[in-house]
């Protein structure tokens, strides 16, 4: 289950940065960056 949870966590953080990036390269900050 504690894998399970870590795995989860880490795909969430890696479409989080992916998002991030696409939206300053696209010069959009309306996201909140916390």
């Amino acid at each position: 289950m504690e894998m399970q949870f870590w795995a989860s966590r880490f795909h969430s953080t890696k479409h989080l940065t992916y998002l991030q990036t696409a939206r300053l390269g696209s010069g959009s900050s309306s996201f909140p960056t916390s």
